[in-house]
């Protein structure tokens, strides 16, 4: 494993930053779908399923969150990214600001896993 300098980190901490957005901006959306199907009558279902519904998203969202960024220190930014671009939440453009060593074993860490 990769240890990240200084500078590295904020880099690191941003990107994370940046993920967990983008992560609470899909689930917002898909609880937002979830909420707007009382509007076509033909979808609709009973206020107290979606409620359930929207419930058991939002703690199962709960927990993958608390998994991924919960008490993260810098020691564990760098398998944070990682992860975080094998699951397609960060990009190579988003990658672009690191140092190139640490891009490209990033990018080989995902090619290996990709396997």
């Amino acid at each position: 494993m990769m240890e990240l300098n200084k500078e590295q980190k904020k880099i690191a901490k941003r990107l994370i930053d940046t993920a967990l957005e983008r992560e609470c901006a899909v689930f917002n959306l898909r609880i937002k779908t979830l909420v707007g199907h009382h509007l076509n009558t033909r979808l609709a279902k009973p206020n107290h399923q979606r409620y359930l519904e929207i419930y058991k998203q939002t703690d199962e969202f709960d927990r993958h969150i608390a998994n991924r960024y919960d008490g993260l220190s810098g020691s564990k930014y760098f398998m944070t990214v990682v992860n975080l671009y094998c699951d397609g939440v960060l990009k190579d453009e988003d990658l672009i600001e690191f140092e190139d060593e640490v891009f490209m074993q990033i990018k080989n860490i995902a090619d290996w896993r990709s396997l």
